[in-house]
């Protein structure tokens, strides 16, 4: 639930290692839950937009389709229309 600062370095990377690993055990659904979940992001309440968008990018470079189910949590309504977007982005 605390997620991974953004900007942080090697943020991407991360995600892309473990997509990459998840690929590798033929994984085809990805659930993330709490990922809007602002109590524990105080700092940016984007972080969890560009978070959801660090995922699809490494779901998208580990090829191999996966299903993207985002569990919001605590979820700011004004950012919905991109979370649902990025879901179902291939």
């Amino acid at each position: 639930m605390y997620g991974i600062d953004p900007d942080a370095d090697g943020a991407q990377a991360y995600y892309d290692s473990l997509f990459e690993l998840y690929a590798q055990w033929e994984i085809d659904f990805a659930k993330v839950d709490d990922i809007c979940n602002t109590e524990y992001k105080p700092h940016d309440p984007y972080s969890a937009k560009r978070e959801i968008e660090m995922i699809r990018a490494a779901i998208d470079k580990c090829g191999r389709e996966m299903v993207l189910s985002l569990s919001p949590g605590p979820a700011a309504l004004s950012e919905a229309e991109n979370s649902a977007a990025t879901m179902n982005e291939p």
